[in-house]
């Protein structure tokens, strides 16, 4: 059909251009040969594909695979209606083009013959005005020479007896009355006003010429076939009632084009429900789900699909409110009634149907989020077709909102779909169009993280974290913090319960990035700014401001240690061959001092003051750092200086008590647990690339190492959630960075640094020998000597009852000579992949056999809790 209304309205169209712009007592011969030149290489391309198409729809009117009574109308309209109508539309082609050709061929025998003529009626009319301006002034100064000249001939023709002639003067003014007339004459027989009489002549000829043509005549039936076939081609879809008024009848055809599937039924429903209920469907009054045809769904699902895919390309909803309407009305449609024994929102079959006549794998992106909302999970949610509920949906943000609200109870649901990495990219390309430059400072940090990051990367990793927002707060948080300055002022003017894990992630990473030492400069001014902007956030409840200081001092120090936990996975499998090592575990100390920093903030407490703020300038985020802490009373404002180590020692004062740091380590726990098990690893991975390898690995090694040292084997998560996932198989992933706070000798606060990781590394790689170096790397060669001479006897030890020799020498060798000795013998791939239980047993035959060196528990329990010895 597209074909035979470009053709119609082509046609129409060129009709239309003459009388406008050449039927105006204008004439251009360079302009209009171009012009009409152009319209008949476009009805040459259109008679091409017209041709083509004819054969096309000759061969399915004529096919015998295509049999049916569906295909019985299909043959009818591709031998008959669609033929004929292209036929008819080629006509006038025709017919247009032979006007072409009489109007250039008219104008050069009776107007002009030149290919370059140009003139107008009221261009002539001008240059018949300058030509009476100069007939005026001719007539002027002939009247005053005519006069001059009697004047002399009176005066001197008796004085020299020779008569002066006065000459005659109106041959030139009879040659510009020839030209252009007298000014108040009737302008019938001077040359411009004939010219003009061509043009007008001419102008009236083709005029009447176009009419005798009959086009008007021709278009109307073109367009009366095409009505009737798109009538005959969707029965009863209510467009029937226009095919009177074309100009209605195409509007609402076209309008409804855009949802078409090419399914003839569904496409007839679609049609008649635009025009039954409003382009927006303001006017639903439809059956139900249930009662409808399985075409009428279609169509409904069909609208949905073009909508949301629509509205997931935009960011603005003043450009999306009939797209909104209208899917508004369809969630409505699909939605669970009050009585159902589903645990879901929307119910699950309509929901199933919709996705499964979907091909936009955007729109059924949505459709899943949203067909898998539970009611158990949105509390204060109740189904309600009373009206009083309504669903609301804002574009306006990275992600796509479904909110569900009521003013009479002060309700308030979410749904939210997050952005698809395509979606956050166009958002960040959105928000620089409206704000140029809106992003540039987290994108220079993120620039000056990783010097060979360029712009476009940077944006692709804001994108990449964008799409790890899991609700609208989340949304709002990263755009505060992507958007800002070095000030961070409104950062953390969002509600911190509703943030995320992945928000916690961010954060802490950002926290990591402020204090690198080429970064802060010594002063971490701005690491400063955006603690404090932390510390003394506000946030809206109901109109009203209330300080987040506490919640947000505990989530500083969860992502912190989210963010130091992180790095430290990465220590277990990092090159340390790497040139930029060192740099690496600077990152990882920092990290861990970041953490102690957050940690010291949220466990103070001064009786009943005010946490105000904290100042950096003593801190350097090593060993031994001063921070100062500001706070408020009664009395005013009053500052305390801390000194991180000994902050949670027995000289410490004003600190909590063991037992919230223990809550914070499991709010740790359990977001590390949530970041590794319910959410996408693509999304840790932004941070560390394979996460879910490196995880795995780190966490094994520091549990087979641990245990070997009499510790625990890791504190688990405490969520019953969590552990049942830890039961059903899960259990690698649960945080192995569980042992930063020791308790010996009371409260406590360790970590294992990188050069503990490091050293333990070595170990597998080149032995045991790793253990017995110094700080400069010195081996204590008497006592590797030692063990190593003792091998046969550790072989032999009978700690090792019960075990095959083929593992007894693996290992043993893995243990004493490392994974990479260079000698040919049988060992552990890595030290992780030896069972627990043999690995204790060999340890417990190097006691029993090796006398006189260092033990290697005790080695061990200094490198993961130095501060204990």
């Amino acid at each position: 059909m597209d074909i035979l209304a470009l053709g119609a309205l082509g046609a129409y169209s060129t009709y239309k251009s003459y009388k406008s712009k050449n039927g105006g007592k204008f004439y251009s011969a360079p302009e209009t040969k171009t012009h009409y030149d152009n319209i008949s290489a476009e009805f040459e391309t259109y008679s091409k594909l017209a041709e083509a198409l004819i054969e096309e729809m000759d061969a399915i009117a004529t096919t015998d695979s295509y049999q049916g009574q569906d295909a019985d109308g299909v043959k009818q309209l591709m031998s008959t209606t669609e033929p004929e109508t292209l036929r008819m539309i080629l006509d006038l082609h025709e017919a247009i083009e032979q006007y072409f050709v009489d109007v250039i061929d008219t104008f050069t025998k009776d107007v002009d013959s030149s290919s370059e003529a140009f003139l107008g009626f009221d261009m002539l009319d001008l240059i018949k005005q300058d030509f009476w301006e100069m007939l005026n002034d001719y007539n002027t100064e002939a009247k005053i020479a005519k006069e001059k000249i009697e004047e002399y001939s009176n005066k001197y023709s008796g004085k020299y007896n020779h008569t002066i002639t006065i000459p005659d003067f109106s041959p030139g003014k009879d040659a510009f009355i020839a030209l252009c007339g007298e000014e108040d004459g009737d302008g019938a027989d001077d040359y411009l006003s004939k010219c003009q009489k061509m043009l007008v002549d001419f102008d009236e000829a083709m005029a009447t010429h176009l009419a005798d043509l009959n086009l008007m005549d021709l278009v109307d039936a073109i367009n009366q076939k095409l009505v009737t076939s798109v009538t005959e081609r969707y029965p009863d879809s209510g467009l029937e009632q226009y095919v009177g008024n074309i100009d209605k009848f195409e509007k609402e055809y076209n309008y409804a084009k855009q949802f078409f599937t090419g399914d003839d039924a569904v496409d007839c429903q679609i049609i008649n429900i635009l025009l039954t209920y409003g382009h927006d469907l303001s006017s639903f009054d439809d059956v139900s789900w249930e009662e409808m045809s399985t075409d009428r769904r279609k169509a409904y699902t069909r609208i949905t699909e073009v909508d949301i895919e629509y509205m997931d390309g935009h960011y603005s909803n003043e450009e999306c409110i009939e797209q909104e309407a209208r899917v508004k009305t369809v969630l409505w449609l699909v939605m669970n009634d009050g009585d159902t024994d589903e645990d879901l929102i929307f119910n699950s079959d309509r929901m199933s149907f919709m996705k499964d006549n979907m091909t936009s794998e955007v729109s059924k992106r949505y459709i899943t989020t949203l067909g898998t909302a539970k009611l158990s999970e949105h509390p204060e949610f109740m189904i309600e077709f009373s009206g009083s509920y309504a669903l609301d949906i804002t574009v306006e943000q990275a992600g796509v909102n479904f909110t569900f609200t009521s003013d009479e109870n002060n309700y308030y649901e979410e749904i939210y779909v997050s952005p698809s990495y395509n979606r956050a990219k166009n958002y960040i390309s959105y928000c620089e169009d409206k704000n140029p430059g809106c992003f540039n400072h987290q994108i220079g940090l993120l620039m000056h993280e990783d010097p060979n990051m360029d712009e476009e990367a940077a944006k692709t990793k804001l994108a990449t974290m964008y799409v790890g927002a899991l609700n609208s707060t989340d949304d709002e948080f990263m755009s505060n913090l992507f958007m800002a300055d070095s000030t961070y002022e409104n950062v953390f003017n969002v509600d911190p319960e509703k943030l995320s894990v992945n928000v916690q992630s961010i954060v802490g990473n950002q926290m990591v990035m402020l204090a690198s030492d080429d970064y802060a400069y010594g002063n971490y001014k701005e690491l400063t700014n955006f603690i404090n902007a932390g510390i003394n956030a506000e946030v809206e409840i109901d109109g009203v401001y209330y300080p987040a200081t506490d919640y947000y001092l505990d989530f500083l120090a969860v992502s912190s240690g989210i963010a130091a936990d992180t790095l430290e996975t990465e220590a277990w499998s990092v090159n340390l061959n790497d040139e930029n090592i060192d740099s690496f575990g600077r990152k990882v100390e920092i990290a861990q001092h970041v953490e102690l920093l957050m940690l010291v903030c949220a466990s103070y407490l001064n009786g009943d003051s005010q946490f105000e703020s904290i100042d950096l300038s003593e801190c350097a985020f090593r060993q031994g750092d001063d921070i100062t802490i500001i706070y408020s009373k009664e009395s005013g404002k009053d500052e305390t200086k801390l000194n991180m180590n000994e902050a949670f020692g027995a000289s410490a004062t004003n600190v909590k008590t063991a037992k919230r740091l223990d809550e914070l380590k499991e709010e740790k726990n359990k977001a590390e647990s949530e970041l590794y098990l319910t959410t996408a690893y693509e999304f840790a991975s932004i941070f560390i690339p394979d996460i879910p390898e490196k995880y795995e690995k780190a966490k094994k090694v520091y549990d087979g190492i641990t245990t070997l040292a009499g510790l625990a084997t890791g504190l688990r998560a405490i969520d019953d959630e969590y552990i049942k996932k830890m039961e059903e198989g899960e259990d690698d992933y649960v945080t192995f960075y569980s042992y930063m706070y020791s308790k010996k000798g009371g409260v406590g606060y360790n970590v294992m640094t990188f050069e503990a990781i490091k050293l333990i590394r070595q170990w597998e790689e080149q032995g045991i020998g790793a253990l017995y170096s110094d700080e400069n790397g010195v081996v204590c060669v008497e006592d590797v000597e030692k063990i190593q001479n003792a091998y046969e006897d550790i072989v032999g030890s009978d700690e090792f009852e019960g075990c095959k020799m083929s593992d007894i020498k693996k290992v043993c060798n893995t243990m004493i000579y490392g994974t990479n000795s260079g000698k040919e013998i049988e060992t552990y791939d890595s030290i992780n992949d030896i069972p627990i239980d043999l690995l204790v047993k060999f340890f417990l035959a190097l006691d029993s056999k090796v006398d006189d060196v260092q033990d290697v528990e005790t080695i061990l329990d200094d490198i993961l809790d130095p501060a204990s010895n």
